[in-house]
């Protein structure tokens, strides 16, 4: 559908249709013509379902339960409730420090503090990069989330 051409003096009022509402847009100024589009019903449809439709395939995120991928997300971006981000960036704990004394971040936890070695090498005996834990395969991606909610921390 080609669109509809409306030439418009300066200072004139346009009203067009938009997803069904009805915009009135004043033109100080607008001596070039403006180009329209009215969309019909079918075409406002077909977007609108398309928009709405949900992925055949999901990855390996995707396929584990909500809280898995909460505390992953955390886990990747830094933003959790771990004392070095409580203590950096929102001021809420004395000090950002693990009860071991180094700093408590996600890779402290994920690869070196002594306190939770002996859950850290049940869920996972073999060592284990950091970017496997949380980037990895799905069954990596479910052994670091159970790792961490067995932990105990509030991530």
């Amino acid at each position: 559908m080609a669109p509809a051409t409306l030439t418009l003096k300066q200072g004139q009022d346009a009203m067009y249709v938009f997803w069904g509402l009805v915009i009135i847009h004043h033109l100080e100024g607008a001596s070039k013509e403006q180009f329209t589009s009215q969309l019909q019903y079918k075409e406002k449809k077909t977007i609108i379902k398309n928009k709405r439709k949900t992925r055949a395939e999901k990855d390996d995120y995707h396929l584990l339960q909500r809280e898995e991928q909460v505390v992953l997300l955390r886990l990747r971006t830094g933003h959790n409730r771990l004392n070095h981000h409580m203590a950096t960036k929102l001021k809420l704990v004395p000090s950002p420090l693990c009860p071991c004394g180094k700093n408590q971040t996600a890779e402290h936890i994920l690869q070196a503090c002594p306190y939770h070695s002996a859950l850290r090498d049940t869920t996972r005996p073999e060592e284990t990069a950091l970017q496997k834990k949380l980037y990895g395969p799905r069954e990596d991606l479910e052994r670091t989330a159970r790792f961490a909610l067995q932990s105990g921390l509030t991530i």
